[in-house]
Parts: C-alpha cells; sequence; structure tokens
C-alpha cells in the first residue's frame, strides 16, 4: 500500500477575483483599521493586521470563504480580540507586559498550518515576534474563537527572564492572600513565631519543566498546590501529631529545625517515600515530591516528622 501523500501548501494567488477584491474592499480594509485600533487600545501599543489575501485565498473551500473572504477575515480578527480580552482580564498587567514583549513587531497574521491535516482547526503562536493565527488548510473560517485556547502557551513559549505569566498569577492569586495566615497557623502549633514557610517557587519550577508532569495544568496550579502542601498537608499533619501544645515535641523540632524553616522541594526520584516524603537536613525540614505526583496525597505531606525528632 503506498503510503499517504504527504500534504503541501498551495501557492498563493497571482490576482483575485474582482468580486473577491470588492468583498475585501468592502467588508475587511474598510473595518481594517478599526480593528487594528481596538487591539492597539487594549494591548497600550500599534498593532496592524497583515492577512495576506492573495496566500490566504487558496485554501478557501466553502461557498462562505470563497464569496466573503473578508468576513471571514473580520470573524478571526473578531476571535483574537476575544482572546485578547480574556487574558488581559485573567493576568492584567503582567499579562499585558508579556504579551507585547512577546509580540515584538506588534503584527498579528493569518496563516495556513505546515502539519497539515495533523494540525488542529484554529490555532495561534508567535513567531519571530509576530502572532499568528494558524488555520488548517481544509478548515479556512471554523472554530475562529480557539484562539483563547492558544494565546496562553504562544505567550509563554518565547523565552524570557523569570516566571511565565500563568505561574506569576497563580502565586499572586492563590497562594500570596492566604500564605501569611497559614504560618502564624503554624507558628502557633509549634509555639515557633518566625517559622519561615519557603515554597521555593524557583526551584520547584525549574523541576517541574526538566521533570515534564503529565498534568498540563501545572503551571497554572502551581500557587493553589503550593500552599495546599503547606495549610492541607504541614498544618494538618503537625496537628495530627499532637504539636500542638506539647513542649516536649515543640523544643524537640526547634533542636533540628535550627533554621526555623519549611521548604518545598521536587526531585526526579524520591529517597524514601513514594509519593511524598518529609525529611531534615541542615537544620531545614524538607517537603519533598516528584514532578508527577506534585497535587497527589498533600494532605500526607509532613507525616512522620515526629519520628525525625
Amino acid at each position: 500500500m503506498a503510503p499517504p501523500k504527504k500534504w503541501t501548501p498551495s501557492p498563493a494567488v497571482e490576482k483575485l477575483p474582482l468580486a473577491v477584491r470588492k468583498e475585501l474592499r468592502d467588508d475587511w480594509e474598510s473595518v481594517k483599521g478599526d480593528h487594528e485600533a481596538k487591539i492597539s487600545e487594549l494591548l497600550g501599543k500599534p498593532y496592524v493586521l497583515a492577512f495576506n489575501a492573495n496566500e490566504v485565498y487558496p485554501y478557501a473551500d466553502s461557498s462562505s470563504s470563497k464569496e466573503y473572504p473578508g468576513r471571514v477575515f473580520v470573524g478571526y480578527v473578531e476571535g483574537l480580540i476575544a482572546a485578547i480580552q480574556w487574558y488581559l482580564d485573567e493576568f492584567e498587567e503582567d499579562g499585558k507586559i508579556h504579551f507585547n514583549d512577546a509580540v515584538s513587531k506588534g503584527e498579528i497574521t493569518l496563516v495556513v498550518d505546515e502539519k497539515g491535516s495533523d494540525g488542529p482547526v484554529c490555532s495561534a503562536d508567535i513567531k519571530d515576534g509576530v502572532f499568528r493565527i494558524i488555520f488548517r488548510y481544509d478548515c479556512l473560517g471554523y472554530n475562529q474563537q480557539s484562539t483563547k485556547d492558544y494565546i496562553v502557551a504562544a505567550v509563554d513559549s518565547v523565552p524570557r527572564e523569570g516566571f511565565p505569566v500563568e505561574v506569576k498569577n497563580s502565586i499572586r492569586s492563590y497562594y500570596d492572600p492566604e500564605i501569611d495566615e497559614v504560618r502564624q497557623q503554624i507558628a502557633d502549633i509549634l509555639a515557633l513565631p518566625d517559622v519561615v514557610l519557603d515554597a521555593n517557587f524557583t526551584g520547584v519550577y525549574e523541576a517541574m519543566l526538566a521533570g515534564k508532569p503529565s498534568s498540563r495544568s501545572w503551571k497554572s496550579e502551581i500557587g493553589k498546590v503550593a500552599l495546599a502542601n503547606f495549610k492541607e498537608g504541614l498544618l494538618n499533619s503537625l496537628e495530627k501529631q499532637g504539636f500542638k501544645g506539647d513542649d516536649m515535641l515543640q523544643e524537640g523540632l526547634a533542636e533540628v529545625l535550627t533554621s526555623k524553616t519549611f521548604k518545598l522541594s521536587v526531585v526526579p526520584k524520591l529517597e524514601k517515600g513514594s509519593v511524598n516524603e518529609t525529611f531534615v537536613r541542615d537544620g531545614v525540614c524538607y517537603l519533598q515530591t516528584t514532578p508527577d505526583n506534585w497535587w497527589y496525597n498533600v494532605p500526607n505531606m509532613g507525616d512522620g516528622l515526629v519520628n525525625l525528632l
């Protein structure tokens, strides 16, 4: 049996039919400036829409896309504007900075997916400073709202210093608002007023990135899980093990926990535990797990601490 024929891009049309050129003038060119202004206003810097009708039109295989390519273009832009609005609502000023830095050329284009039939119906990426709305060759005009599903990954795919925007947002939204109260509760249980809870976000992020966990949402959940390890894990474990009001246990812990620090850690392989483990080293109590177990058995984090004293 012969192997399937490899998909190849269609050449651009040298000259579009007159009726198509008129429709593009009436339904696209007449409103393109308004859409550019809207996107520029949302993002706080100038953006241009660089859609090449001659390159896109060969993929018009339905009556609507053949007769009304300008309306198809508008549909993609409206989908993008909705995606940008959602993105900014979700990630606020950080999101705007990350997006503008990633789309350094301030240009948005519409291109066919080079993966052929293996590509999704509609997606997006950022290449060489240009935001690209991507359509599958046989699906021009379909699923135009799907840009939202790819905008975060597109922005985060562009290298930059520091955390991706969804990691920053997760820490700001889930971890920061509650961690002080959790720290105070643990301090009260241990009679250790200056106890330190070290989420070790940089180390955890780098370990998770290297470990390639099966969960696709770990970046957006990193703040939530870090908080849970202290709040649902360590805090409850200390209560279960009877540290509250027990001078002997409190003194025993203080003797080994010379740094007064509990620190989260992610490693490729645990030393003793199967899902997570707790141990003291150099005066620090480590609450440790692996990339694939990052969200598992959180309530057990800190178990067995009393046996280390």
